[in-house]
């Protein structure tokens, strides 16, 4: 079996960062583990399941949002929040 390192497409950097993210029209805070050019790994107080859309809000310079649309490819979850694993769209 692959590893999830094996199956990305691209190297991922820390991006430990608040974020925004919405899911079926609810929102919620959460927090960036990681990022690449094709995706982003992120803990927060949802549960999505593989295939739902989210709508994640990042920062890319001070004071600029960037909406970005991505889908879930994995979820891990955790007591109160999950370990989310979003490929951009």
């Amino acid at each position: 079996m692959n590893s999830p390192s094996e199956k990305r497409m691209s190297e991922r950097i820390s991006y430990d960062m608040p974020l925004n993210v919405e899911l079926g029209g609810a929102h919620y805070k959460s927090i960036g583990v990681d990022i690449s050019n094709s995706g982003i790994g992120l803990i927060a107080e949802c549960a999505p399941e593989r295939g739902d859309l989210m709508k994640v809000s990042l920062a890319v310079t001070v004071g600029t949002i960037l909406p970005v649309f991505a889908e879930v490819m994995w979820t891990k979850l955790f007591a109160e929040h999950s370990r989310i694993g979003l490929r951009f769209i």
